[in-house]
C-alpha cells in the first residue's frame, strides 16, 4: 500500500520537570506468611530413608526431604500443600516426580507410579506417627 501524502513532522516540545502532587509515604514491609517455613514435618524428613523408592533409587538418605506431592492439587505456585500430603523421598526420585529430570526409561513391566506413591504416603505416615510427628485426634 502506498502513502498518497508525505508523512507530517511533528513538533518536539520541550520536556517539563515532573512535579509530586502528593508526598511520598512509607509503606509498610510485606507481612511474612504465618505458615512456618520449616514445620516439624519437614525437619524430620532430614536424614530418612526414601520412601518412594522409584526403580533406580539410590536410597541416598543425605538428600531426603519432604517431598510435596502437587497431583493431587492443594498447591500452587509458592504455596505447597499440607504436610500430610508430602512423601519422604531423596532428590533422585523427588526431581522425577516434580518432572525437573527426565522420567525412568527402563522401568519393569507393570511399574505403576500410582502404586508407588500410594504406598510411600502409608509408609510416611507409619513413620512420622510412630516418631511423634503426625498425630491423630484423639490419641
Amino acid at each position: 500500500m502506498k502513502r498518497s501524502a508525505p508523512l507530517r513532522q511533528s513538533k518536539i516540545l520541550p520536556r517539563r520537570e515532573l512535579t509530586r502532587s502528593a508526598p511520598l509515604v512509607a509503606k509498610s514491609p510485606m507481612k511474612k506468611s504465618a505458615r512456618p517455613k520449616m514445620t516439624a514435618p519437614r525437619t524430620f524428613a532430614k536424614g530418612k530413608d526414601c520412601t518412594l523408592c522409584l526403580p533406580g533409587c539410590p536410597n541416598a538418605t543425605e538428600t531426603t526431604v519432604l517431598c510435596h506431592l502437587r497431583q493431587f492439587s492443594g498447591g500452587g505456585m509458592g504455596i505447597k500443600p499440607w504436610d500430610g500430603e508430602a512423601i519422604l523421598a531423596d532428590d533422585w526420585c523427588h526431581s522425577r516426580l516434580d518432572g525437573r529430570v527426565p522420567w525412568i526409561k527402563d522401568a519393569p513391566e507393570g511399574f505403576d507410579l500410582w502404586e508407588h506413591i500410594a504406598w510411600a504416603i502409608v509408609r510416611t505416615h507409619r513413620i512420622m506417627h510412630a516418631a511423634g510427628v503426625l498425630l491423630m485426634k484423639g490419641e
